[in-house]
């Protein structure tokens, strides 16, 4: 499993210290004005009080609101036609098509300059605010009552990068014996800011042997950023009892979770799928094995090179050798949010149909 963090202190730092920067305001589009500044850098103004840079994120999401493909940014941008993107964005935010004119974006102030201030996302007025420091203050304190029932809990990996947080946890005292190796169980906790994805807390397994961690995303909870109209325009301050309000159903909803995640390692009945998983057919020719599991989880060329050596290497060419082939590649992945996706990945193979197994191990 690829580490991150160095500790749960320096995940809560990063939680506080991107919290006091936070800066969210809602305005209809068309008070929005962008501008081209140089050096692929665009500057999107709101009703002049407020001129903040972009990043590629919020391009993409402004570009799906206003129907323009993504390519079609890139070509441009890749093309020096910066200017044109600015006023293809400026024709759509002056006439929108769309009924949904009234948005939320969402900033960082600037960590050392106020010429630093970032737009990071673009949503709809409805978009709930469930940020990192409030999954944290809500679930660690729960974390410590399963410790009664379950045992020693280790943070095994943790990270907030610039899409999302991840928490990654260890209970050592659950453990099993699977296909001859040693496996933890345990809970990923996730979260974005900023729409890359749902809040979600999903069973995690972790192979002592090769440190190989995978999620299994079939189980679980993921609860959606959505909630009521942000009612004024203008600079959002949230009240703490609305907060309040906001996540007290997500809390008791995330509690449930962990329960039920933590009833199924008890009763066996995710070890028993894991075991299941290497009395599945061999893969008769194995590369060719790694391609169509490449083609179906779109994996880069690289990933599916190194996908490739592993499986070779480790000779088991059922789905339990091939999960681990893919979540070997993310222990050393350069980007902790694609590693975390490869895990997602291994969880994916372990869960998916026999039927849909034996098309990938019969690969011609």
């Amino acid at each position: 499993m690829k580490q991150g963090l160095e500790s749960v202190e320096a995940l809560l730092d990063r939680a506080s210290n991107l919290a006091a920067r936070k800066r969210d305001y809602v305005s209809d589009v068309r008070n929005t004005h962008m501008t081209y500044e140089g050096n692929d850098q665009f500057r999107v103004y709101i009703n002049d009080e407020v001129a903040y840079k972009t990043n590629d994120n919020v391009l993409q999401q402004m570009s799906q609101w206003a129907h323009l493909p993504m390519t079609y940014i890139n070509y441009m941008r890749d093309n020096g036609q910066h200017q044109l993107v600015a006023d293809n964005f400026n024709t759509w935010f002056d006439k929108p098509t769309t009924k949904s004119v009234r948005r939320l974006y969402r900033g960082l102030a600037g960590e050392y300059s106020s010429t630093d201030d970032l737009w990071r996302s673009f949503h709809s007025d409805k978009f709930q605010r469930i940020d990192h420091e409030h999954i944290l203050e809500d679930l660690l304190p729960q974390l410590e009552e399963l410790v009664k029932i379950f045992g020693e809990i280790k943070i095994v990996s943790c990270q907030i990068t610039d899409n999302k947080m991840y928490l990654k946890i260890l209970f050592p005292e659950q453990e099993a014996k699977v296909v001859g190796d040693v496996v933890q169980m345990g809970l990923v906790i996730g979260n974005s800011e900023i729409g890359k994805s749902n809040v979600y807390i999903l069973p995690l397994a972790h192979i002592l042997r090769c440190l190989n961690g995978m999620v299994l995303p079939h189980s679980g909870i993921k609860r959606r950023h959505i909630g009521s109209s942000i009612e004024s325009d203008g600079m959002v301050t949230y009240a703490e009892d609305t907060l309040e309000a906001n996540l007290k159903a997500i809390r008791l909803q995330l509690r449930d979770s962990m329960n039920d995640i933590m009833g199924k390692f008890q009763d066996g009945t995710f070890v028993q799928e894991l075991r299941e998983s290497n009395d599945t057919t061999l893969a008769k020719e194995p590369f060719k094995a790694v391609e169509a599991t490449a083609k179906l989880f779109n994996l880069t060329d690289s990933e599916k090179e190194k996908t490739k050596l592993s499986f070779a290497r480790l000779g088991n060419f059922t789905k339990w050798g091939m999960m681990n082939a893919v979540t070997e590649v993310a222990n050393t992945h350069e980007s902790y949010d694609r590693a975390s996706e490869l895990e997602v990945m291994g969880g994916k193979i372990i869960t998916m149909p026999n039927r849909d197994w034996d098309r990938i191990a019969l690969a011609a």
